[in-house]
C-alpha cells in the first residue's frame, strides 16, 4: 500500500495543481482487492493536513485539543 501511495505522490509532484486524495487511493485498492483495511474509531476529532497551507491551522487545532485534555500530548509513548 505504501508503494501505491508513494507512486501517487510522485505522480502528483509533476504538477503543483495535482492533489493526492487518500480516500480515492484507498477506494481503488479495496475495490481492486489489492489491499484490505481496518477502521479504527477514535473519540477525538480527526484533523489532518491536506495541503501545506493547512499546517498552521492543524497545529493550532491539535494544540487546543491537547491543552483542553481532549487529546494526549504524545500519540505514542
Amino acid at each position: 500500500m505504501w508503494k501505491v501511495f508513494s507512486d501517487a505522490m510522485s505522480a502528483a509532484e509533476a504538477s503543483e495543481e495535482a492533489e493526492v486524495l487518500l480516500p480515492e487511493i484507498v477506494g481503488q485498492q479495496v475495490t481492486s482487492g489489492a489491499s484490505t483495511f481496518a477502521v479504527i474509531t477514535a473519540s477525538s476529532r480527526c484533523v489532518g493536513v491536506t495541503h501545506a497551507d493547512d499546517l498552521p491551522v492543524v497545529q493550532a487545532d491539535i494544540k487546543a485539543q491537547v491543552d483542553s485534555g481532549v487529546r494526549p500530548e504524545r500519540a505514542f509513548n
